[in-house]
């Protein structure tokens, strides 16, 4: 089981409201029923609804709607689903989840998306390397600055990006300048 759906089905909205200090009505979460909200200030009429079955409250007059995790989300301002799991493990230690894979935590959909960006990373780090190792060589070692360029060229078949070409273009350059 995942972290989110240990929290949802181990946390009640009643661990909850107690963890974040709301007074609330134990009998009236564990039933269900009008309550007043306590996310949108001072609610003097009750607004907000809780569905037990569903393990959601939403409240008519602020229009919040949300279960655990968005509850806890909104009223300590968590930027993110992340930080409110994060949150909900150390407040709650005893919940027990199977930790995501990577290959899990990353949607078939977006491996390539993914990968296309690693290899993006991987070659600008790489043409920015030789770029400074061609620097360094062309006046000492002109042969050697062809080999490296060779060697590049070869290796841009593998992966072309605009970096590469315009890194491959100047040391081109570069070579017919010093011949």
């Amino acid at each position: 089981m995942r972290a989110i759906e240990a929290i949802r089905s181990s946390v009640t909205m009643a661990d909850i409201y107690a963890a974040l200090g709301f007074e609330f009505d134990a009998a009236l979460l564990s039933r269900g029923g009008k309550m007043r909200c306590q996310l949108h200030g001072p609610d003097n009429h009750p607004s907000a609804y809780y569905y037990p079955d569903k393990k959601r409250v939403h409240c008519f007059s602020c229009n919040f709607d949300g279960d655990v995790l968005d509850v806890t989300q909104k009223v300590l301002a968590l930027p993110d689903m992340q930080s409110t799991i994060h949150w909900l493990l150390r407040k709650f230690p005893g919940i027990e989840f199977e930790p995501m894979s990577v290959e899990a935590a990353v949607p078939q959909r977006f491996q390539r998306e993914y990968e296309d960006i690693v290899r993006e990373q991987l070659l600008n780090t790489v043409a920015d390397r030789v770029w400074d190792r061609i620097d360094t060589v062309q006046e000492q070692q002109p042969h050697f600055c062809k080999d490296l360029l060779f060697s590049f060229a070869r290796f841009r078949q593998w992966a072309a990006t605009a970096a590469l070409d315009s890194i491959i273009a100047e040391a081109n350059k570069l070579l017919e300048t010093k011949a």
